[in-house]
């Protein structure tokens, strides 16, 4: 569904862009459920890579619609919301059909008589990489935050001003009736 109208043409294209994203990630949900082994595991990793670019372009949305003109905001707010909330279902249901992948997949790899390999830091290391994308998600949203104040103290100045030219005004309109 296209929100045409919407002040901001990157909005628009972000949209059009994780529209496709959205239906490449629902259709390959759907085939992973189909495929076995290597191959499903292959589109698994496909799908979460397309849910992380996802989550990207919801990240640009959400900016876009922040420098909005109010009357433009709620729409694209709304937008944002209903997209992030589609987002978050294809990322349960991913992890519902992972989940039992994931459980049969570590059963037949203890059951294997091959020789595995183990690395001991690669927990930590997953641990550090998620860390690391959390500060960085982290810092964006500081960043947002912060423009947000800025255009709201931009705001106040600007009726502060036009309350004392009022004033002024008022003042001015008393003492010639009096």
């Amino acid at each position: 569904m296209a929100y045409r109208g919407l002040n901001s043409e990157k909005f628009e294209d972000l949209g059009e862009e994780l529209d496709v994203l959205c239906s490449e990630v629902q259709s390959g949900i759907e085939k992973i459920q189909r495929l076995d082994g290597e191959l499903k595991k292959q589109k698994i990793r496909e799908v979460q890579k397309q849910i992380e670019d996802s989550k990207i372009i919801l990240e640009d949305m959400e900016e876009e619609a922040v420098i909005a003109p109010g009357a433009y905001r709620n729409k694209m707010n709304a937008r944002v919301r209903n997209k992030s909330r589609e987002l978050e279902k294809m990322k349960r249901d991913l992890n519902k059909i992972t989940s039992g992948f994931q459980a049969s997949s570590a059963r037949d790899d203890l059951l294997s008589t091959g020789p595995k390999e183990f690395d001991p830091n690669a927990s930590h290391r997953n641990k550090l990489i998620q860390g690391t994308e959390i500060m960085n998600r982290t810092s964006d949203s500081i960043a947002r935050s912060q423009q947000v104040a800025a255009e709201s103290e931009q705001i106040g100045v600007e009726i502060i001003d036009e309350l004392d030219t009022q004033r002024d005004s008022l003042i001015r309109t008393q003492d010639r009736v009096c």
